[in-house]
Parts: structure tokens; C-alpha cells; sequence
């Protein structure tokens, strides 16, 4: 018997309601990004609109209060589902294959593209911007401050996977 769905026969049971909150959540992410364009919060954003509205400040930060913690919290549910489903083995393949994997190979693509384009805006107005910037890319000066920047997520993930796992 699972402790999380009672007696079921069927044991790849979808559950509908989760994957309707994660589109939600997603969706207010969406908006989320696109309000911080039109933000008074200083840092919020790399550009930001000559017409900004407190509003855009409200919604930021009420959104941010409960999104992520909804994404983790369902992470959480769905790790002690597949633990209970696949025992601690099937757990940590699980978890390499779906964050660790992710995350090496984004740093390994997302990062230098990132940093790439970060040197161009710096240079951009200067006299020969793109190649500065390949340049920059080639010599791999970047990689002495790895960060996982649109990854973080990931990291938090593994740690926590980790963590439960000790």
C-alpha cells in the first residue's frame, strides 16, 4: 500500500492536478519576466522601460513569494513518489538523468554562449566588437567564475536530492 495514493493498481498514475499547477506556475513565470521590463525594483532586470509602474512591483514580488516554492515543494512530492516507487538506487539514477545531466550539459553550452554575449553588450559600441567577443569566448577566461545563472534551479535540486539521500 503507498502511503501517498492508497491501494492503487495502477502505479504510473498520472496526477492531472500537478500537471495543471506546473503550467499555471510556468504561465505566471512567463509574466513574471515580462513584468520585470516595466519594474521600479533596481537589478530586477538587464533593461528596463522609460515607463515603469509601481504595479509591475506588486505583481513581481507577490508571484515571487509562492512560485518557486510551489515548484520545489511538487519536486519534493514527486522525489518521495519515485523513492517510494523505485527505492534509493532508482531514486539517484532518476536525478542524475534528470538535473545532473541537464546541468553539465547547460554549463557546458548555456554558460560560454551567455558569456559571450555578455562581453558583446560591454564592447558593443567600441570598434570590433564581435571579434572581441569570440575572442573572449576561444580563450576560456570565463571559466574562472562558473556560474550556473538560468541553471541555479538545478543546483538547488541536486544538493537537496543529496542531502535527503545522506
Amino acid at each position: 500500500e503507498s502511503r501517498f495514493m492508497g491501494r492503487m493498481t495502477n502505479t504510473n498514475r498520472r496526477f492531472h492536478a500537478f500537471d495543471s499547477l506546473r503550467g499555471i506556475m510556468m504561465l505566471i513565470g512567463v509574466f513574471m519576466h515580462i513584468a520585470c521590463g516595466y519594474t521600479n525594483i533596481p537589478g530586477t532586470w538587464w533593461y528596463t522601460e522609460n515607463n515603469t509602474h509601481w504595479l509591475f512591483d506588486f505583481v513581481i514580488l507577490f508571484f515571487h513569494v509562492f512560485r518557486l516554492p510551489i515548484f520545489f515543494v511538487m519536486a519534493g512530492f514527486f522525489a518521495a513518489l519515485l523513492h517510494e516507487r523505485r527505492g534509493w538506487r532508482g531514486l539517484a539514477g532518476n536525478r542524475f538523468k534528470r538535473l545532473v545531466l541537464p546541468l553539465l550539459v547547460g554549463m557546458a553550452t548555456i554558460y560560454p554562449i551567455m558569456n559571450a554575449l555578455q562581453r558583446y553588450t560591454r564592447v558593443w559600441s567600441k570598434p570590433e566588437p564581435l571579434p572581441s567577443a569570440i575572442q573572449y569566448l576561444l580563450s576560456g577566461r570565463y571559466w574562472k567564475w562558473v556560474h550556473p545563472m538560468h541553471l541555479w534551479f538545478l543546483v538547488v535540486l541536486v544538493i537537496t536530492t543529496v542531502v535527503v539521500m545522506i
